[in-house]
């Protein structure tokens, strides 16, 4: 969980001589383990000594220490701001809505020039053609495209559950 980081630290000149001298050793935590070292945590330290040439007998003694090392020492990645789930799904969907709302407003458009849209000898095909879109919109790109963005087939949104 501990590592040492290839790092040489750089200790203040102002330090006095014996602390100048110490080993300095800069650490990386491992945080995906959920070992936090700004909460109380024990450090048990058992030292293992054997006496005796023949036959040695084997001593031990256990050394707990609780430590907490204060927060000023880490650097935090901060937290991102968690959104609404309304605001969510605006962010995950807006290109389907700005296509929505270039569909709607040609659609608009053609309802305020209906009267000179329904005189054209075209008039067949155009109306087929608005319909083929408005239905190629709504069966691919609103339901296809969720299953091709979410990866699962479309077992979460149509609730067959799944592995």
């Amino acid at each position: 969980m501990l590592r040492d980081a290839d790092i040489l630290p750089e200790l203040a000149a102002d330090l006095p001589p014996e602390l100048s001298e110490a080993t300095k050793m800069v650490v990386r935590l491992d945080r995906r383990l959920g070992f936090d070292p700004t909460r109380p945590w024990e450090l048990r330290l058992q030292a293992v000594r054997q006496h005796g040439m023949f036959q040695a007998e084997v001593g031990s003694a256990h050394f707990p220490v609780t430590l907490q090392t204060p927060e000023r020492f880490f650097l935090r990645p901060a937290v991102p701001e968690r959104l609404s789930p309304f605001a969510e799904a605006l962010r995950n969907r807006a290109s389907d809505l700005w296509v929505l709302g270039g569909f709607l407003g040609l659609l608009i458009a053609a309802l305020l020039a209906q009267s000179r849209l329904a005189g054209l000898k075209a008039f067949t095909p155009v109306r087929l053609t608005i319909l083929a879109l408005v239905i190629s919109f709504v069966g691919f790109w609103g339901a296809g495209a969720a299953v091709h963005r979410h990866g699962d087939g479309g077992r979460a949104r149509a609730g067959c559950g799944g592995a």
